[in-house]
């Protein structure tokens, strides 16, 4: 019963002021008149007030209709508080107190930390900025070069002392130098290159490969003929595969062993893979106990390239004209495609199963050939072969090459025949 009647209050105010609005704006003289209507306090029924009926009267000389209408609301509206209840009017003030209370002030000592953190926070995204555009846009020596041509030449000291020794904690951030006589821009702009000289060289400990020769250098009497066979591990060589029941379990390619067999008569065997040396180290004990596998190459070794770890065999210490990397995964070869042979990957996941895979036999031939013929540069008989299957291919071209011998030899032993005959015709 309460909500409809503060329903109908509701709607007869806002009818009536809506009359009211269109009168007055005909006439030179509004007039705001509310009934006389039970308005809630916010306690019990029994605690409702009677607010009496009241007239407000607004030249229209002074304001327009709807001003004289919210000048009239307002009035109300005090009148009305006044006339609350001093229970109400009390728990209103002991609220307005309470939520001031929660609230206090901010101390002289509370600003100055905000404003410290403010500043350094917006510090350190403008040099988080300049660092990330930096690396972007120019290198270390690049940003180097132009401190120098705006400041001059950084004094040549000695070099920081390595980490773990006295005085080495100053220079950790990987500059040398003494910067006690520099001005403020000089020493801004040169330790912001200090900590770019820093995050380059923490990348690139874990983005590049370990060392810029991976390989030793071959001796001199095998330097002109040597070729090197660099083989990938998974799927490649072998698959590893895991289950609940047995855990993980390493299945061997099938022919696997002739190929290591063969291919360690013509050329020098590397394994090159993305995985940890925990992982390498016991297959290969077992896959190649003779080591016909000269190098054994981990993660350490390969590059992080594009999202994946990639082989860098440029930095393998061999003639890349007598290199070739054998793999079933195109994207670990996104450096050196030209040097690359992919057939089909391995997987198995059983004991039973996996005999009729013959990739490593079918790809035995072209390998031999490369030796056989000598080629100058792998490379252009790589590039040969871009865009087709490797092994289909070379059954093509090697059964056309044979069709042709053939072919020469049946029209040499036909001269020949046709000699002979023509011979006896002449001596009778």
């Amino acid at each position: 019963m309460a909500v409809a009647m503060a329903t109908t209050t509701q709607a007869l105010r806002n009818g009536l002021s809506t009359a009211l609005s269109l009168v007055g704006g005909a006439r030179s003289i509004s007039s705001c008149a509310q009934a006389s209507l039970p308005s809630f306090t916010g306690g019990p029924l029994k605690s409702m007030t009677h607010v009496p009926l009241r007239r407000c009267v607004a030249s229209s000389s002074s304001a327009s209709a709807s001003a004289a209408a919210a000048a009239c609301a307002a009035k109300q509206k005090q009148e009305a508080t006044q006339q609350q209840p001093a229970w109400a009017v009390d728990a209103a003030a002991e609220a307005a107190s309470a939520e001031a209370a929660e609230l206090p002030p901010p101390s002289a000592v509370e600003r100055a930390i905000s404003t410290v953190f403010t500043t350094v926070g917006a510090t350190a995204a403008v040099m988080g900025t300049a660092l990330g555009v930096s690396y972007q846009i120019y290198t270390v020596d690049e940003l180097d070069s132009m401190a120098d041509a705006r400041f001059g030449t950084r004094p040549d000291i000695a070099p920081p002392p390595p980490p773990g020794t006295p005085g080495a904690v100053s220079d950790s951030s990987g500059g040398g130098g003494d910067m006690r006589d520099v001005g403020y821009p000089e020493l801004a702009v040169r330790k912001f290159v200090d900590i770019r000289r820093w995050m380059d060289h923490t990348i690139n400990y874990y983005k590049e490969p370990s060392a810029e020769k991976l390989l030793p250098d071959l001796p001199e009497a095998y330097r002109a003929h040597a070729r090197t066979l660099v083989l990938d591990l998974d799927e490649t060589l072998v698959h590893s595969d895991w289950t609940r029941a047995r855990g993980w379990r390493v299945f061997k390619r099938p022919g696997v062993d002739e190929f290591l067999n063969r291919m360690s008569q013509f050329y020098e065997l590397v394994v090159y893979t993305h995985q940890n040396h925990t992982y390498v180290e016991p297959i290969m004990d077992r896959l190649d106990p003779q080591r016909r596998v000269t190098y054994r190459l981990a993660r350490d070794a390969t590059k992080y390239y594009n999202g994946t770890q990639v082989r860098d065999l440029s930095r393998m210490n061999r003639d890349p004209s007598k290199l070739l990397y054998l793999t079933s995964d195109p994207k670990t070869a996104l450096l050196h495609p030209e040097n690359t042979i992919v057939i089909p990957p391995f997987k198995q996941v059983s004991d039973e199963g996996g005999d009729d895979d013959t990739a490593l036999l079918d790809i035995m031939p072209f390998l031999e050939m490369v030796i056989k013929t000598n080629a100058p540069d792998v490379r252009a008989v790589v590039a040969s072969y871009e865009g087709k299957d490797v092994i289909v291919e070379f059954r093509k071209r090697a059964a056309a090459l044979r069709e042709k011998r053939e072919a020469m030899a049946s029209q040499l032993k036909n001269k020949g025949g046709l000699a002979s005959l023509r011979f006896g015709r002449a001596g009778g």
